[in-house]
């Protein structure tokens, strides 16, 4: 399957442990036990707490296109929006397990740039199988939009009690339909990209923080 021991060990992490012990250390020691991993195998992990949030937030984004490969809904969009709408709702929803935690974690000063980063792979992911066939500086300033959609959906979905999340999907399709009839415009300059990055952290702060 492509894994390594160390992602193996993650894996397991996650899927078995995570949602019962958290993201932590514990997570870790009990997945190696749970695999019949030597005990050494622990000096694998340096940061045991960061190194699970990225592999969660880079499986996820593989399990998200594998996911579509084969589903047949999402393949019988033919509208780019509509197939944007699809892609983020679906992504939304793998977080169930996770939740605001993450996004305590993402926020702290020595993890910001990596989490920037892993954002904007996701909002590449997106755009890239909505089939988005935008160019030049419209390629960035699109991608910080659907960042900054993704971004505040998951901090609408903290406080929804809506069942199955309607309101949170709701508010994500108003979303995406407003920025769209904007067509995706702001001041097409690189200081635009940057300032819109980092007001990405300071909107998950101050909402996280009320």
């Amino acid at each position: 399957n492509g894994y390594s021991i160390k992602d193996k060990i993650l894996l397991n992490s996650l899927n078995k442990f995570v949602p019962q012990y958290g993201i932590n250390e514990n997570s870790i020691v009990k997945s190696i036990q749970d695999l019949k991993y030597n005990d050494s195998m622990n000096v694998l992990f340096k940061e045991k707490e960061n190194e699970l949030i990225y592999f969660y937030l880079k499986n996820s984004r593989v399990e998200l296109a594998n996911s579509i490969k084969k589903d047949e809904e999402f393949n019988a969009l033919t509208n780019e929006d509509d197939k944007l709408k699809y892609l983020m709702k679906k992504r939304l929803l793998l977080n169930l397990k996770l939740g605001e935690r993450i996004l305590n974690y993402l926020i702290l000063p020595k993890n910001i740039s990596k989490s920037l980063d892993e954002l904007m792979k996701l909002s590449d992911d997106f755009a890239f199988f909505s089939n988005d066939m935008s160019n030049d500086f419209a390629w960035y300033s699109k991608r910080f939009c659907i960042a900054m959609i993704y971004v505040k959906s998951e901090l609408y979905m903290i406080n929804d009690k809506s069942s199955g999340f309607k309101n949170t999907l709701k508010f994500l399709e108003d979303s995406i339909d407003r920025y769209s009839k904007l067509g995706y415009a702001y001041n097409e300059t690189e200081k635009w990209a940057i300032f819109n990055g980092f007001s990405l952290i300071n909107l998950i702060r101050s909402q996280l923080t009320r």
